[in-house]
């Protein structure tokens, strides 16, 4: 199964980045080169101070060396000239590159490269089933970039602030509901798709129900992975499922929530320490907190989360609020449009890897599902010799091959 990978170590901005940096020591060297010439001119003024004298054949020579490196026609000048040129090339290049691949002008293209077959998609299931719901679906799914770009140039994103108001977040309540004995809790993970199977595994369990796994390697150190469902309830009003719609208005935005902090709390009533590397693995809004929980870790310094693993999660506005220390895969179905409900596409940044791929079912639902969409993409990434996902495994392999593993369960309420 074909993939796309966008970001990671061989992203382009992992280039521009490259650039950039080109960029500044060029200037460096302008400045470097600025002085020599400056030296070469006091040299200069020393040598014709002391015309009167007999200076001899060595010090002419050594004139005319000096005359050679100052000046308007100098090598110096020259040579400063041309890398100040190649210093403002080399930046203007990487802004251009940046803002054409974030801007809405990108994202339009993308769009309409796939809407021809999207419609011909879409006409077929309408004249196949009749039913105009399942047309739409199909059309969307095919094209979900046509999600991003609608939601990026209507009123929406403006909208989802005040309505997160009307819905009251109310505080966590953490219930820990004793250790997953089954034998999947007990297996440490040895790839991404054992990493998104013991997801699936707890978005099979009740509403907010998430689980801390500590991985332990043969010396006694260990890791911790936090598993994240997402939505359940649909909800707008009070509600005890922390997974409803009060958590995804504000967790889109990336403002904290009370499903952020219950999963902060079972983690430290589980024992994570800050001396453990964690990873929060998160499905759709369970993404989204996943992002939003390793930025307040960040900031706060109780936590050191290391990687987050995201499926279908429209994180492209909160994501790059991490810093450059917090290594992200972000999986996209291609025929899901959840991931794109922000309106923006994931950034292209060294630690900020996104990739897309998987079947398309025709189906809102089936391309937003876990096991039949995003395990075959989990392992297609396991299967890939692409830079960026190579490099993210490699940085993950703390958490993908100790010796065991306890999975301690959580079930986290919302109260008012």
């Amino acid at each position: 199964m074909g993939i796309k990978v966008t970001g990671g170590a061989g992203g382009t901005r992992a280039f521009l980045d490259d650039l950039v940096g080109m960029s500044h020591l060029l200037r460096t060297a302008v400045a470097t080169l600025t002085q020599a010439e400056h030296l070469a001119e006091l040299g200069r003024l020393q040598i014709g101070g002391c015309s009167g004298l007999d200076m001899g054949p060595q010090n002419h020579r050594l004139d005319d060396i000096l005359a050679a490196l100052s000046g308007p026609s100098s090598v110096t000048r020259h040579a400063a000239t041309s890398a100040d040129a190649l210093a403002f090339l080399a930046k203007f290049a990487a802004d251009a590159y940046a803002n054409t691949d974030n801007g809405l002008m990108h994202m339009f293209t993308s769009a309409l490269s796939s809407l021809p077959v999207a419609l011909v998609k879409g006409g077929g299931r309408l004249l196949t089933t009749g039913n105009p719901i399942d047309a739409v679906q199909q059309v969307l799914t095919a094209d979900p970039e046509l999600v991003n770009l609608a939601a990026d140039a209507s009123p929406l994103p403006q909208l989802v602030g005040p309505a997160s108001e009307l819905c009251d977040d109310g505080y966590p309540i953490v219930t820990e509901t004793g250790i997953d004995d089954s034998c999947p809790a007990m297996t440490p993970p040895r790839s991404l798709n054992d990493i998104v199977s013991g997801l699936a595994e707890r978005n099979d369990g009740a509403s907010g129900e998430i689980s801390v796994s500590f991985v332990v390697a043969s010396d006694g150190s260990r890791h911790a992975i936090v598993d994240i469902p997402g939505t359940k309830s649909w909800s707008p009003g009070h509600t005890s499922d922390i997974t409803s719609l009060a958590t995804n208005l504000r967790a889109i935005q990336g403002r904290p929530t009370s499903y952020e902090q219950g999963v902060l709390d079972a983690m430290s009533e589980a024992g994570v320490t800050s001396h453990d590397d964690v990873m929060l693995v998160g499905h759709s809004e369970g993404g989204m907190v996943a992002v939003d929980a390793a930025r307040d870790a960040a900031v706060s310094g109780q936590f050191h989360v290391s990687h987050v693993v995201t499926a279908g999660a429209p994180i492209g506005k909160t994501v790059g609020s991490l810093p450059h220390t917090v290594q992200v895969l972000a999986l996209e179905d291609r025929g899901d449009v959840v991931p794109r409900l922000d309106g923006a596409d994931n950034p292209d940044r060294p630690n900020i890897t996104t990739v897309s791929g998987g079947p398309d079912h025709g189906s809102i639902g089936a391309n937003h599902n876990l096991s039949g969409s995003y395990l075959p993409l989990a392992r297609s990434v396991d299967a890939s010799d692409n830079v960026s996902v190579r490099q993210f495994m490699a940085g993950a392999a703390g958490f993908l091959d100790d010796e065991s593993m306890v999975t301690e369960r959580f079930v986290i309420t919302r109260g008012y």
